[in-house]
């Protein structure tokens, strides 16, 4: 009787490696993956409502995440002071953590709340502004148009371009008024459910957070619990290793990269009072936002801003765009690597395509995630064909297989060292010309 669960381990074992089995979960597989397919529309709406109906928890996890490293900071602080005390292990432990959620809430309560009371007056005053200045704007723009509507060359070609944008613009502003209006009493009940909704979606988030950084042990220990439950040993290892490299990845990248938009918002800040530009505050917290998002953030937020600078003032326009450029070059060149610190471990190439991917699939907020979401993906597929390569004792590194042409007999055959002629390949020719220009600046060094 003993044996009985060896033996049926075995069996199992044999079931499931067995090619009816396989061939059935094949179907299955297919099966359902078709059942997604031809239903991905009614599948992105179910996965839209849950989001959406959970966003205040998720919104709520999201502070905690980001706020735990203000957490810790409190908890190192606390701990030293009630050291001091005579009170026992688990009353200190208890204190210390009441007190550094409480200081970690109200902090980030006041950073939410100070960030909204600076940005909605200074935009109401701003678009009030725009209001103001927009029509003089667009009937100087109509003048200069049937000015160069009646010259010859390029401007005249562009001044036809810009008339055709303006009348599409008029004409799905006119569309959306006849189509979109109502009542003023209708809308104005849907803005005041909409600020009410807000608020409660907002208290909802705190809550959250504050649960989810009091209980941040137990929910990791959970977890762990739940992956060594369902996996074997080093399966459940893995994951955990890639679980730690996600969070080093996500704890360094989003917590550094919000640091570094503040300082290049305060940056900005500073550079647009000392050139009296109009929308200041505005146009700095746009900048600071949008620089978040990596490579596409600066031109997401420099490009409309300067339009609107440029609408009251031309040349200031032009000094922002200016400005714009050399403070880019200083962030990332110098305030990035300063407070980041580590690289993602993904090239340029790879952090364009998931900008594109995960901004496509989630707006905004997927293209915030974009960069540290695929460097845990790329680190989990490359943990993988290391492990496999290693299982063939083949090389991990990617240079070692550049000139292979086959694998023959665990043994590998190369790229002919020159062509059909006898010439050297393109390949090695460029090898050449850089081995002497790097050995002409060894040169020069020396003799300096």
């Amino acid at each position: 009787m003993q044996n009985m669960p060896a033996d049926e381990g075995k069996s199992a074992k044999k079931r499931i490696r067995s090619p009816y089995f396989k061939m059935f979960a094949v179907i299955v597989g297919s099966m359902l993956v078709y059942f997604f397919i031809s239903r991905i529309e009614s599948v992105i709406d179910s996965v839209n409502w849950i989001i959406s109906t959970l966003s205040p928890v998720l919104w709520g996890v999201a502070f905690a995440y980001l706020l735990n490293p203000v957490l810790l900071f409190f908890e190192k602080r606390f701990v030293k002071v009630l050291d001091k005390t005579q009170w026992t292990e688990q009353r200190k432990a208890k204190y210390v953590k009441r007190i550094s959620i409480t200081l970690t809430a109200l902090f980030g309560i006041f950073i939410i709340t100070a960030l909204l009371l600076l940005i909605i007056p200074e935009f109401y005053k701003s678009l009030e502004k725009l209001i103001r200045i927009i029509p003089n704007y667009l009937t100087n723009l109509e003048d200069w148009i049937n000015e160069k509507k009646n010259s010859e060359g390029i401007l005249k070609n562009f001044a036809l371009i810009v008339e055709s944008v303006i009348e599409y613009i008029e004409k799905s502003l006119s569309e959306a008024i006849k189509t979109g209006g109502g009542s003023i009493i209708t809308r104005a009940t849907n803005g005041i459910i909409s600020i009410v909704n807000f608020l409660i979606g907002f208290f909802i988030a705190i809550v959250t957070a504050v649960y989810a950084l009091a209980g941040k042990q137990k929910f990791i220990g959970q977890s762990k619990k739940l992956v060594f439950a369902l996996f074997s040993a080093e399966r459940a290892n893995d994951i955990l290793t890639t679980a730690r490299h996600g969070h080093k990845v996500f704890g360094k990248y989003l917590s550094g990269k919000i640091i570094d938009s503040m300082i290049l918002g305060i940056l900005n800040f500073i550079l647009m009072s000392i050139f009296r530009m109009d929308y200041t505050l505005l146009v700095s917290t746009i900048m600071a936002f949008t620089n978040i998002i990596p490579y596409f953030g600066p031109f997401i937020g420099g490009i409309p801003c300067a339009l609107i600078i440029m609408m009251t003032d031309f040349n200031k326009g032009i000094i922002f765009i200016i400005m714009t450029i050399v403070l880019q070059q200083i962030e990332g060149n110098i305030i990035e690597p300063k407070v980041i610190g580590t690289k993602t471990g993904i090239s340029e190439f790879w952090v364009t395509f998931s900008l594109l991917l995960f901004g496509g699939l989630f707006g905004l907020v997927g293209m915030i995630i974009a960069v540290p979401l695929f460097a845990v993906l790329y680190y989990l597929i490359k943990s993988y064909i290391e492990k496999w390569l290693k299982k063939k004792n083949l090389p991990i590194s990617s240079d070692a297989y550049t000139e292979v042409c086959t694998l023959e007999n665990g043994q590998f055959t190369y790229l002919p060292d020159a062509d059909e002629e006898g010439e050297k390949t393109i390949r090695q020719r460029v090898e050449e010309y850089i081995r002497k220009i790097k050995a002409k600046s060894e040169n020069r060094k020396n003799k300096k």
